[in-house]
Parts: C-alpha cells; structure tokens; sequence
C-alpha cells in the first residue's frame, strides 16, 4: 500500500468513526424518546415496538466503531496492509470495504 492510498484508507476511516460517534450521541434512549412524545400513545407504542431494532443498530454501531478505534492505529503503523497472521499484502481494495481486518483472505478463510 502506498502513502496515497494509505492516507485515503486512514482518512475513509476517520469520517466512519465520527460519523458513528455523532450517531450514537444523537440516538436518545427509549425513555427520553417517549417523554417527547408523552401524551400521544400511537407515537409511543411506535417507538416501543422499534425499540428492539433500535437497540441493534446501536449496538452494531459501538460494536463497528470499538473495532475501527482499535484499527486506526494500525492503519497508522509500519505494519498496516499486512496480514497479521502470514504477512501477505493485504489488498487496499479489501480494507477499503472491510477497514477492520487484519488478515488477508486466504488467513480468514482458514
């Protein structure tokens, strides 16, 4: 991976992890949602049944950004682009859509 292509990379990752940041700070719980919508049970019962869902996305959305947060330094790193398990080149292409991986996909597969 050149330089180039390692700052993209890096960069791509940054706006995914402030993205999800702000995600997170904007998605009020279950129990503030309901006191602004207090009075108006159709809106209420809408946010109880969504609410499972809700709480998955969340938890997918800590899940990704823990995993980028750890990632980030690495990107950094002399070792970025490098299998952690058999040091093959990692292609950029897939870290462009898996930006968490560390292995290279003959590795993963095993």
């Amino acid at each position: 991976m050149n330089k180039t292509e390692k700052n993209k990379l890096i960069n791509q990752v940054e706006q995914r992890i402030a993205f999800l940041k702000q995600d997170l700070i904007e998605n009020d719980s279950l129990s503030v949602k309901k006191q602004t919508q207090a009075g108006d049970q159709s809106a209420s019962l809408d946010l109880t049944i969504a609410a499972p869902v809700d709480e998955t996305v969340d938890a997918g959305h800590r899940k990704e950004l823990s995993e980028l947060l750890k990632n980030i330094e690495w990107l950094k790193s002399d070792d970025a682009g490098y299998c952690e398990l058999c040091n093959a080149t990692i292609p950029v292409a897939r870290l462009e859509i898996v930006p968490h991986i560390r292995v290279c996909i003959n590795c993963a597969a095993n």
